[in-house]
């Protein structure tokens, strides 16, 4: 159905555990793009708590990034600022900016493909990547999220700043991933 607790995240739970375990039912390209076109509608009112809004975006933002479609990640970032704008917990605040990062690397990914623009010295979405990771590393709900979430910030913060020629730095988030 068109509900993301009865049918998207608990199709994508079972697509997880069946490609590591070799079984299961096959989720297609169709079935990812049909879910994003279900994903891309949702709208954030007041009968929805911030608890599922959280988890209908990071659905949404992992199937963008898995079919590559910027479209979805961008409508991510917009429902992430919604989100941010109803006061969530700090732990919820935390996750809403690891998930807007997600998104906005999935924006530069898309927007530096097949073009020189890899080189340009101002580099919007990355900017966003960085500061949205930033806020997740440093805010207060950091702590509060589980070992691995906390885990992929850390590794996330230090495989943006190598690129961006930051290798010291990225180092030490990757230690402090290990």
């Amino acid at each position: 159905g068109d509900s993301v607790r009865g049918g998207l995240v608990q199709r994508g739970a079972v697509a997880d555990c069946a490609l590591e375990e070799g079984w299961g039912p096959r989720i297609t390209v169709a079935d990812l793009d049909e879910d994003l076109r279900v994903l891309m509608k949702f709208e954030i009112t007041a009968s929805v708590s911030t608890a599922d809004a959280i988890q209908h975006i990071d659905v949404l933002i992992d199937t963008s990034s898995d079919l590559d479609r910027p479209e979805g990640a961008k409508r991510g970032i917009e429902l992430a600022e919604c989100c941010l704008d109803r006061n969530p917990t700090p732990g919820e605040t935390t996750l809403l900016h690891y998930f807007a990062a997600n998104a906005w690397s999935i924006l530069q990914a898309t927007s530096r493909r097949n073009s020189d623009s890899i080189w340009d010295w101002e580099q919007t979405e990355i900017e966003n990547e960085i500061i949205h990771l930033r806020l997740a590393l440093t805010g207060p709900g950091f702590s509060e999220l589980p070992d691995v979430r906390r885990c992929q910030i850390a590794t996330n913060v230090g495989n943006l700043l190598s690129p961006v020629g930051r290798f010291v730095e990225a180092i030490e988030y990757w230690n402090r991933a290990f």
